[in-house]
């Protein structure tokens, strides 16, 4: 019976150290995974807050646009509207100089005509 005993604590010793040997390939197994897992999330946090930080910034650029084109519109109107009065100016102007002008050759053939009788 001692021997049977004998036996069975030594397969007992023999099945407890295959146990912890699984136990621990197991356990750095779960480590290994956790620290894989912890490391990526924190590149995908990374990935977020750049993220954020760049809509944030195209958000703030684009609301800064949006607000400068009403201002970007009513200076081309006034720039626009100056340049019609301008060339309204200039083409009263130019309009005078051509009824001198008519008037001019008008007298002109007119004393030519005079001259010829």
């Amino acid at each position: 019976m001692l021997e049977k005993f004998a036996v069975f604590l030594i397969d007992f010793k023999a099945s407890a150290e295959r146990s912890d040997a699984g136990a621990r390939r197991n356990l750095r197994w779960a480590a290994w995974s956790l620290g894989i897992t912890a490391a990526l999330t924190l590149v995908g946090a990374f990935i977020s807050g750049a993220s954020y930080n760049q809509d944030k910034a195209n958000n703030a650029s684009g609301d800064k646009w949006q607000s400068q084109v009403p201002e970007i519109l009513m200076s081309q109107a006034s720039a626009s509207e100056k340049a019609r009065q301008d060339l309204a100016i200039e083409n009263g102007q130019l309009r005078q100089r051509i009824e001198m002008l008519e008037k001019y050759v008008a007298k002109r053939d007119a004393k030519k005509e005079a001259k010829e009788k």
